[in-house]
């Protein structure tokens, strides 16, 4: 039986996650608007069967491949050997980007591999660890009703959500073996190039979140077009972020927090005083991610 694909769908509008704060949402210090599509492209009878007869009766099912699918996201992994595979695209794309630019030679392109081989095989025991202690979990408190899943999900939740985040940054991000390699290897002539092509993509990457996000206010809160380009030059004018998750699952938080910086004065003038109140509410609740924030986005 082929897998069940899943898709991750994000939120276009920021009013949705305005509204998500003000709801009351955002568990753990942060707040996830997310839709997963689950197709299937061939059904097991006897394990529908078997579902709907647990749900008649008020159980639930733990899907096998359910932590590396919370570790992953929309990333692709789905069995452990699906995890393995994407980050080995990863790092072969990564490797890629890199020799484009610094031009490595096949000592340097080698001793990159072995050292992001190293950092996906240190992330794959810690997935075995986490797998263990979460079918522990689930053994204990088996059959699981609604009462029972949200305690699973509340124990699993910050097992979770470290190997999440770290996928989300990068395993070969800059604080990794990888990371110190690379380092390690350039000759100051690299070291330049390389720095000036980091800088420039993460511009680029920034200057597409803040345009997106603008447009997606303007969906919900029209703007003119010299408020929509004067908000959009005060965003770009603030400090940029020194580096961009290769998920940009937190990207529209991250825009909000930089206009969250912008003063009151500048920024009032150009929305009516219901959509001010509401934004300003909405930013109140922003500024209190700022900690989660810079761990991803560095300022």
């Amino acid at each position: 039986m082929k897998q069940p694909k899943q898709h991750r769908i994000r939120a276009p509008w920021i009013w949705t996650v305005a509204l998500a704060f003000l709801a009351g949402w955002g568990n753990h210090g942060t707040a996830i608007v997310v839709a997963q599509v689950i197709e299937f492209t061939e059904v097991d009878p006897a394990r529908q069967n078997a579902a709907a007869d647990l749900q008649q009766r008020g159980q639930f099912e733990l899907p096998d491949n359910f932590l590396e699918a919370q570790i992953m996201g929309g990333m692709g992994g789905g069995e452990n050997r699906g995890i393995e595979a994407v980050l080995n695209e990863s790092l072969q794309l990564r490797i890629d980007s890199l020799d484009r630019v610094c031009l490595f030679s096949d000592s340097q392109r080698q001793d990159l591999e072995f050292a992001g081989q190293g950092d996906i095989r240190r992330f794959l025991v810690r997935v075995e660890q986490a797998k263990d202690k979460t079918f522990k979990l689930r053994e204990s408190l088996e059959p699981l009703d609604q009462e029972k899943w949200q305690k699973l999900w509340q124990e699993v939740w910050p097992i979770t959500q470290p190997l999440q985040q770290q996928v989300q940054n990068g395993v070969h991000d800059t604080d990794s073996l990888f990371g110190k390699v690379v380092r390690s290897l350039l000759s100051p002539e690299q070291q330049s190039r390389y720095d000036v092509e980091r800088q420039e993509q993460i511009r680029f990457r920034y200057h597409a979140m803040i345009d997106q996000f603008v447009a997606d206010i303007c969906e919900r809160m029209p703007l003119t077009v010299v408020n929509r380009e004067t908000l959009i030059r005060m965003i770009r004018e603030l400090p940029e972020p020194t580096r961009i998750p290769g998920n940009d699952g937190m990207a529209s938080y991250y825009v909000a927090w930089k206009i969250s910086q912008i003063p009151e004065d500048q920024l009032r003038p150009m929305l009516p005083d219901n959509d001010w109140k509401l934004i300003s509410r909405f930013m109140g609740q922003v500024r209190g991610m700022s900690e989660h924030i810079k761990t991803q986005y560095g300022q």
